[in-house]
């Protein structure tokens, strides 16, 4: 069963029916401002931290209501279930969607920095392959195997 993240109570993020229109909405605003390919992928990411959230998709969360903590619990929670470089797209969603609600007027610029501010995940992830045996080596001829 998945768990969502628990906000604690006074700064819910999925608030019931509250609706903004398009040109005042937080991912919608960040999202017209990207490439197709980067907004698919930015619009996953966010509907992705959504979920975790217990919200439906992204359009279902108060973004402004988005503060530091909120981030903090987001990173660790993300950083247990996908690879860093994953972890770091999703958190590059997650500061545009609240340097629009800055722009926007939706949160203060503190709150915004404060949420900026949240540090990437780092780590590094071995490429694909398999062990090559002893006998292997051996038979791979003499100038490919001074390449390896």
């Amino acid at each position: 069963m998945e768990r969502a993240i628990v906000i604690s109570k006074g700064t819910e993020l999925v608030p019931a029916g509250r609706a903004l229109p398009a040109d005042q909405h937080p991912v919608a605003v960040f999202l017209a401002n990207l490439s197709p390919g980067s907004r698919r992928t930015m619009h996953q990411a966010l509907n992705a931290i959504a979920e975790m959230m217990g919200a439906p998709d992204a359009s279902a969360v108060d973004w402004s209501r988005l503060r530091y903590q909120h981030v903090v619990a987001i990173r660790a929670r993300l950083a247990e279930e996908y690879k860093p470089a994953t972890v770091n797209k999703m958190l590059s969603a997650l500061r545009g969607v609240a340097r629009a609600c800055w722009r926007l007027g939706l949160m203060e610029a503190e709150d915004y920095q404060r949420v900026a501010d949240v540090e990437g995940v780092r780590g590094e992830t071995l490429p694909a392959g398999r062990r090559i045996s002893a006998g292997e080596l051996l038979h791979v001829p003499y100038q490919r195997r001074r390449m390896l």
